[in-house]
């Protein structure tokens, strides 16, 4: 009786040694595993950041040399870039998918520009045609908009700028104009805020829209096609396999723009022609 209560114990004691071994074994296993795969997420974090960089290197690149392709020396990995306009030759309507803050400026031009972002005036045909041009906001949008058109006479011996400021749903705004209601060719979803008729005698060159209190998704229309406005660059990298590396696309707007400063300096000569 004595042999079979020990012989009872001893397999208790076995049992017992038997389910913590298979615990601290099944507890092994997992912490190894989650090691592989922290050690994996690690190297991929490496990855994604040096991938990162060297898309950021090819757009530097592009722009330097007009070339759209870049190898990093110091590691196995390339981008390619892919630059598109900002609006075309064939287009009149210019939109952009995100926002323009508020208290920032949006430019769009009239005339065209050359491949280091100066301004083309060489010819009558890198200028907007005459005809309408319509401001369009989202119709979300409440705030305030100053809205600035610059022009000149067909010479271009004198230069003129008319300000306009709107207040859209919105009563904060004290003087200011109440938009011209309805869509117009702005299209769903968005309201027009301005028509602008170009005279005859005029050269259109750029209009300029600030949203106030909120940021605002712009839109401009015109009856005749618009200029390139810049270009969207876009850069993927590929670190490793050309097939099975790690990538990263970086996309950047490089558009034509006067730096706001100088556009508060110009709209601020005595000679700007203040309207509404």
């Amino acid at each position: 009786m004595e042999n079979q209560i020990k012989q009872k114990q001893s397999g208790q004691v076995a049992l017992i040694v038997l389910i913590v071994s298979a615990v601290v074994l099944t507890l092994g296993l997992s912490t190894s595993q989650r090691s592989v795969t922290d050690s994996k997420i690690t190297t991929e974090e490496g990855l994604l950041k040096e991938a990162f960089n060297v898309a950021e290197s090819g757009i530097e690149y592009y722009l330097g040399t007009g070339s759209t392709e870049y190898t990093d020396d110091g590691s196995n990995a390339t981008a390619y870039v892919v630059p598109r306009n900002l609006a075309s030759d064939a287009t009149n309507v210019m939109e952009y998918s995100e926002e323009t803050l508020r208290n920032s400026v949006l430019s769009f031009w009239m005339v065209a520009h050359n491949d280091n972002s100066s301004i083309n005036w060489g010819s009558a045909s890198n200028f907007l045609g005459g005809g309408v041009i319509e401001v369009c906001v989202n119709d979300s949008f409440a705030g305030g908009l100053l809205v600035n058109y610059f022009y000149a006479d067909l010479a271009r011996a004198n230069y003129s700028v008319e300000r306009s400021a709107y207040a859209i749903s919105s009563s904060n705004y004290n003087n200011f104009s109440n938009p011209q209601g309805g869509t117009g060719s702005c299209g769903s979803g968005r309201r027009l805020v301005e028509t602008i008729t170009t005279g005859a005698d005029q050269t259109p060159i750029m209009v300029t829209v600030k949203p106030l209190g909120n940021s605002a998704r712009l839109a401009l229309r015109t009856s005749d096609a618009l200029p390139i406005q810049g270009q969207e660059i876009s850069s993927t990298a590929i670190v490793g396999d050309q097939e099975t590396g790690v990538r990263k696309t970086v996309r950047v707007l490089k558009r034509f723009e006067v730096p706001q400063f100088m556009l508060d300096a110009i709209t601020s000569e005595a000679d700007v022609l203040a309207t509404n």
